[in-house]
């Protein structure tokens, strides 16, 4: 598998409840495709791309500043190529541990920051972040927010969440549908800027020509299932126009929180997608049910343009079997006709009317 790059896109809003968006988010896709690592870098560190999500805690004690400071701070030392320096990144699985370290000391530092003021102290936040490297995509993950991957017609959650009404998911105590709407589903058992440094979740997954990747706050799977994001991610749209019609649709549906959402297609280096696949990958969906895409009060979602040139030869295509059909038909029924119009004849000389008796 070759070199792979990254198309982004990204929306964010206050939801209709809150007053202030403490939701903060990053991208960042180099101009050339790839950061310029110099020569005799270590191609395992160099990066292609970074998607990250991070949801605020503490309300007025600045929870906004806790996920703002999370995801700058990320940015910067991925995409300065800071985290190079770092002891962690020389050995074995170099990025994976860097990426654990830098989390940490964001954690550490909304700690400190909290301690050193009475009145935002307790703040916090949760953080999702992808770093796209060659084939492969690093993730590390603390709290809710979450990141999904759609690889041809599949949807997979990729992360787990650290909460309350998770734990009792797994434990089968509850559903996973009744946990979206669960009064404790607010609660984490793992988040940035606590006194303790948090355990990261870090994993590394092989990236494919065409995967889809969903970086979402709760405030979007608070409002729409897994099954609406798969629906909406197999319509074909670009990254940018997803991550809208995400966002659009969390908000029509609940609304009660922020909501941010981060989408990444993967493309192979040197090559781009086609038309024609998005359009397979969507027709697939729309056969198993239209029913969602006809349902106007959930969101206004347009169909795909199909292929012209597959529409004009189904069209031709059609429009012979039909004149054969109709031509057929009208050869019988002229036949029939003259059939009929000879036994009639007959009739009419070989037996004539009795005379009114």
């Amino acid at each position: 598998m070759g070199r792979m790059e990254l198309e982004v896109g990204f929306a964010t809003d206050v939801g209709r409840q809150r007053q202030r968006n403490e939701d903060s988010f990053a991208v960042h896709v180099p101009a050339t495709g790839l950061e310029d690592t110099g020569s005799g870098s270590d191609d395992r560190l160099s990066l292609s791309g970074l998607m990250l999500v991070a949801d605020g805690m503490g309300g007025e004690r600045a929870g906004d500043r806790a996920s703002q400071i999370t995801a700058e701070r990320l940015r910067d030392w991925f995409v300065d190529g800071t985290y190079r320096e770092w002891p962690e990144a020389t050995g074995p699985g170099g990025l994976e541990a860097a990426l654990g370290r830098a989390i940490r000391a964001v954690s550490q530092e909304i700690y400190e920051l909290g301690e050193g003021d009475p009145n935002i102290r307790g703040l916090g936040s949760t953080v999702v972040v992808g770093l796209l490297s060659q084939d492969r995509l690093v993730l590390g993950h603390v709290g809710d927010s979450r990141c999904y991957r759609l690889r041809g017609s599949t949807l997979e959650l990729l992360t787990t969440d650290h909460s309350w009404v998770q734990r009792q998911v797994d434990a089968g105590v509850i559903s996973a549908e009744a946990a979206r709407s669960h009064p404790q589903r607010n609660i984490l058992t793992r988040s940035l800027g606590d006194s303790l440094p948090p355990e990261v979740d870090i994993a590394s997954y092989e990236v494919r020509h065409g995967d889809l990747y969903v970086l979402c706050s709760d405030g979007l799977t608070g409002g729409v299932s897994d099954g609406e994001i798969l629906k909406m991610s197999l319509l074909g749209k670009t990254p940018q126009m997803l991550a809208e019609s995400l966002v659009h649709l969390a908000n029509e549906q609940d609304g009660s929180d922020n909501i941010t959402c981060v989408v990444g297609r993967a493309c192979e280096a040197g090559k781009t997608l086609l038309d024609s696949d998005m359009e397979n990958r969507t027709t697939q969906q729309l056969m198993l049910d239209e029913e969602f895409y006809e349902d106007e009060t959930r969101v206004d979602i347009p169909l795909p343009e199909r292929n012209q040139a597959g529409a004009d030869w189904k069209t031709w295509v059609s429009a012979a079997v039909l004149a054969v059909a109709l031509g057929l038909l009208a050869s019988w029924l002229v036949q029939h006709a003259q059939t009929d119009a000879t036994q009639s004849s007959e009739e009419r000389v070989g037996a004539p009317t009795a005379p009114p008796g």
